[in-house]
């Protein structure tokens, strides 16, 4: 079915829309059922050793549906669907000793779900750690995901202050 153009008010702006008429006749407007949420972290969060820690992304960039709580870190979907996540998370500058290990993760409803990539130190050196990560996941509505962070230093170590490198967005894609 094509998607066909109109004037429409999306959260008291209006603009120019697609919207699509389905079967039973309904409208499918992709303004207002397409997931988009993008949120950083710009402030130090201590990530606990040995274990996955949640990444509190608290600054939300965009969130046409309210579907990502900035005060727990949790995304839950309001529609069925295929969501393209990214997600991004960089350790303060520390000293780290040769094996071990920086990586994010992304959790389905409170289980592991896939890995980022796995920032490995090979030969002791104080220096950041970044791991980022991207996968399509299929949510059911009412389902909830978030990023967590696995870190093997020895002591809680902190995220890097900065917006550019921790980052965790959302995109429906159907």
């Amino acid at each position: 079915m094509a998607f066909s153009s109109a004037t429409v008010s999306v959260g008291g702006v209006t603009r120019q829309s697609e919207y699509q008429r389905v079967m039973d006749n309904t409208v499918y407007n992709r303004d207002t059922h397409l997931s988009r949420s993008r949120a950083t972290r710009a402030t130090a969060q201590s990530m606990a050793n040995g274990v996955f820690t949640k990444v509190i992304f608290n600054t939300e960039v965009f969130d046409n549906l309210g579907e990502y709580d900035n005060t727990t870190g949790v995304f839950t979907a309001i529609y069925t669907g295929y969501y393209q996540v990214n997600a991004s998370a960089m350790s303060a500058n520390i000293a780290w000793a040769a094996g071990q290990i920086w990586q994010c993760a992304l959790f389905l409803n409170g289980t592991e779900y896939s890995n980022g990539y796995f920032n490995e130190i090979t030969a002791s050196n104080t220096t950041l750690l970044h791991s980022t990560l991207s996968d399509i996941i299929y949510l059911t509505a009412g389902q909830s995901i978030d990023i967590r962070v696995y870190q093997d230093q020895g002591a809680p170590v902190n995220i890097h202050n900065s917006a550019d490198y921790n980052f965790f967005a959302i995109h429906r894609l159907s």
